[in-house]
């Protein structure tokens, strides 16, 4: 006789089986139901996520081989001489319009676009200029040397200048591309016994006395007057109370009658005792404006300073091209000073 896996003999169910197969078969049903969910969550983990970061509010995708480099650390351009951005810099997963380019002085290069293409321009400045490029959290630096063979134009920055006897040194002069090698300069002396210029055109004190230099670019030609000295004279006027290093004085008072302090220390290098009473002041005055000096009092004894009075007097009724006064303080080396009060 067959037996009967969920009823009894007297037709009523098994309890213990029909239990387990109920059991069985509601597992089976959930398992095929979550199979679908545990492969779609399986296939997820192995998608790869792209990077972000937020800036701003902001989730912005990052890359992971990104990279600037400038091609070299140091190139050169000559003044006014471009070249393209793209052919410095080599850029791995970047757009190069992302690119910041900055320079440590504006006044060597200008960034210029011309037919969609970025140039970096040499302006009229000689010197160098650091180039740095950043993306992010990415930079590099390059230096680029702004160079020139050629002076347009030169001039002298001051009417008159002081060397020392046996000693060197460059002349204040201002050069178009500002900035340019002294020795690109044509200077000459109108005596050599008193000073030269050098290989390099520093001027050179050969002995006490003036002389003559010119500045020759061209067909242009200026001069300076050049003192030769052993000892310099330094001379501070009366500003706002306090005294101020200066060689020239614009006298803008509209009185008559003016009293200008000047605070004047010579130099004593020989050690000759040097003091006022060493000191001879003579005037030469201009046009509208004239002057008296005279020794007022001594200012610091150890410091070898004194006080000088001058007297400005403006007479509005001359006219002359140049109104000013001219003190000359000299000591009896030859050692001379120039300082002069305009209005």
């Amino acid at each position: 006789m067959k037996k009967k896996l969920f009823k009894n003999e007297d037709g009523t169910f098994k309890t213990l089986n029909t239990t387990v197969f109920s059991f069985v078969l509601t597992v089976l049903v959930l398992g095929l139901m979550c199979t679908p969910l545990l492969f779609q969550e399986k296939a997820k983990t192995y998608v790869p996520e792209a990077k972000t970061t937020n800036v701003q509010g902001q989730d912005i995708k990052t890359c992971t081989n990104c990279d600037i480099e400038f091609y070299n650390k140091k190139t050169s351009l000559a003044v006014g001489e471009g070249v393209k951005v793209k052919d410095l810099i080599d850029l791995k997963d970047v757009d190069f319009a992302n690119v910041k380019f900055t320079f440590s002085d504006d006044k060597y290069l200008t960034k210029r676009q011309i037919d969609g293409e970025y140039y970096f321009y040499a302006n009229d400045v000689v010197g160098d200029v650091k180039v740095t490029a950043t993306y992010r959290d990415y930079k590099s630096e390059m230096t680029i040397s702004i160079e020139s063979n050629t002076i347009v134009s030169a001039s002298f920055d001051k009417e008159i200048y002081y060397v020392y006897k046996g000693g060197s040194s460059l002349l204040d002069i201002t050069t178009k591309p500002l900035g340019a090698s002294p020795s690109l300069l044509d200077l000459s002396s109108s005596d050599e016994s008193i000073l030269k210029f050098d290989s390099s055109n520093k001027a050179v004190g050969v002995s006490t006395g003036e002389v003559d230099v010119t500045l020759k670019v061209g067909e242009n030609e200026t001069t300076a007057k050049v003192y030769v000295v052993v000892n310099m004279i330094s001379v501070k006027a009366q500003v706002d109370g306090l005294y101020k290093e200066m060689d020239e004085y614009n006298h803008t008072t509209s009185a008559k009658t003016y009293n200008l302090y000047l605070a004047v220390k010579p130099e004593d290098n020989e050690k000759k005792g040097y003091t006022n009473e060493d000191i001879s002041v003579s005037v030469k005055n201009e046009g509208s404006l004239s002057g008296v000096v005279s020794f007022d009092s001594v200012y610091n004894a150890e410091n070898n300073t004194y006080i000088y009075k001058v007297v400005l007097n403006f007479d509005s009724g001359k006219t002359s091209q140049n109104n000013r006064c001219v003190i000359k303080f000299e000591l009896p080396d030859g050692s001379v000073k120039y300082f002069t009060i305009k209005k």
